[in-house]
């Protein structure tokens, strides 16, 4: 995981911590319900200010890196979430089987995403015009998979219900580089397959129908995921 990813996973725990000790003052009857809602609410709105700032100063390190020069800040705003998205969030958990439990991804993946999107900000407003993804030290294999790729900055980068990856500035160079890359994988790939159908032309097929039945699945899930962050 690199430092900016650290700083976001720990930013998203914090959040969490603040809303989960709000969480214990309600239970314990310290808090009503209302001021629960209030206050965790206004948790998540400090959660998006702080993750705007630092995205802020990730994009410019990791640019003074890239470039070998040094790059100032555009101080990138603090989202405007749409009326009352915030405080649903907290109504919704609280509605849930597992309150708890609830409360503890939609604070984090709050942060996380608000983070993500203030990142793809920062690289616009500073006229980047690619980007590759950075798993996190526990990503999962989908997100790992998709490291490495160089993809243009109006490509947007896909994510799952609390996935806290973040995506690096690239440059023309890797760019090419990352083209070249997957050319001869696609090569190696296609050359091995057509070696096994030779060999095996039912296992072949049976092979071909399992991969179809997975990727078939692959999406279904995305579009599970899609709709499931628009409901939030």
């Amino acid at each position: 995981m690199n430092a900016y990813a650290e700083q976001v996973a720990a930013l998203a725990n914090s959040t969490n911590e603040t809303v989960q000790a709000l969480y214990l003052r309600f239970l314990a009857g310290e808090i009503t319900e209302d001021m629960f809602v209030a206050l965790a609410t206004t948790a998540l709105t400090v959660g998006d200010s702080k993750a705007a700032a630092l995205a802020d100063a990730g994009v410019v390190a990791a640019l003074t890196v890239m470039t070998a020069e040094v790059v100032l800040p555009v101080g990138i705003p603090a989202p405007k979430p749409p009326p009352n998205l915030l405080r649903q969030i907290i109504v919704d958990a609280l509605a849930d089987e597992e309150p708890k439990r609830a409360l503890e991804t939609g604070a984090r993946g709050r942060t996380l995403e608000t983070a993500q999107h203030a990142y793809k900000s920062g690289l616009e407003s500073h006229e980047v015009k690619f980007w590759t993804r950075a798993p996190n030290s526990g990503a999962c294999p989908a997100c790992q998979n998709l490291a490495g790729q160089v993809m243009p900055i109006d490509k947007e980068m896909w994510t799952h219900k609390g996935c806290s990856c973040t995506q690096k500035p690239a440059n023309e160079h890797q760019k090419e580089k990352s083209s070249a890359r997957n050319r001869d994988n696609a090569k190696r790939a296609a050359a091995t397959r057509r070696a096994n159908d030779a060999a095996d032309p039912e296992q072949s097929a049976a092979r071909r129908s399992a991969a179809a039945r997975r990727a078939a699945a692959t999406r279904e899930q995305r579009e599970r995921e899609r709709r499931a962050g628009e409901r939030t």
